[in-house]
């Protein structure tokens, strides 16, 4: 894997690189189908790309979170990134009563080279605040109902 460190921000706080060429094939693989819900298809499409990089970087009460998924085959790059584009959709529609994780979500985007596919956004310190406090009223709310 050294030899694709260039793959990875040295800036990184944090991240992994896979070399998916050395994991086994997985029994009952996914495939991409039309009938596929979109997370299901992106995982699909992650068995077909040759390496990983997901990194995130600290800045301030910043977090920068970015994957990538690199394939010498533009049919694969151009499925997975359908297939990201349709779970940010797909979890923005699901989310619409949660205005803060919408908003969160549009700051993604997803890209595409001629070697990868990339999808990154940054979460500011005031939605990750936002985000944490949602998530403690709704367990909350879940733990006084039990």
């Amino acid at each position: 894997l050294g030899a694709s460190l260039d793959k990875v921000d040295s800036n990184a706080s944090g991240w992994l690189l896979v070399d998916r060429t050395k994991l086994p094939e997985a029994k009952g693989s996914l495939r991409i189908s039309s009938d596929g819900t979109p997370a299901r298809n992106v995982l699909a499409a992650m068995n077909l790309v040759s390496a990983f990089a997901f990194q995130m970087t600290v800045k301030g009460d910043s977090l920068r979170l970015s994957g990538a998924g690199y394939s010498g085959d533009a049919e694969t790059r151009e499925l997975l990134e359908d297939a990201l584009r349709g779970i940010l959709a797909a979890m923005r529609i699901a989310n619409q009563e949660k205005p803060e994780v919408v908003s969160a979500l549009r700051r993604f985007k997803v890209a595409t080279d001629r070697d990868a596919v990339t999808i990154s956004g940054t979460l500011d310190g005031a939605t990750l605040r936002a985000l944490a406090d949602a998530k403690a009223k709704r367990e909350k709310a879940g733990a006084e109902g039990r």
